[in-house]
């Protein structure tokens, strides 16, 4: 799954911070859909899901539970790295 649908958001998010000590507050925001194009170009899994139409060029779809739960574990995973205080 490509979590990652924004362009500046890039699998290593979470973990700059981390490497470097810096101490951090999480607080996890816009989790729970997935950025898309115009949804007319949406795959027919996603189609069948709730969705919101941002803007002619943007569709937010809805994640799965199975999805939010794995979305979880990475943030869970990444944060549990963490070289510095994390709250």
């Amino acid at each position: 799954m490509n979590w990652w649908g924004w362009p500046c958001l890039r699998p290593h998010r979470l973990e700059a911070a981390s490497d470097m000590k810096i101490p951090q507050i999480v607080i996890p925001g816009s989790i729970d859909y997935i950025v898309q194009g115009r949804f007319e170009t949406l795959r027919p899994s996603f189609r069948r899901r709730r969705t919101m139409m941002h803007n002619p060029e943007m569709t937010f779809v809805k994640t799965s539970v199975k999805e939010m739960a794995q979305l979880g574990r990475i943030i869970a995973r990444k944060l549990n790295r963490s070289r510095g205080s994390t709250w």
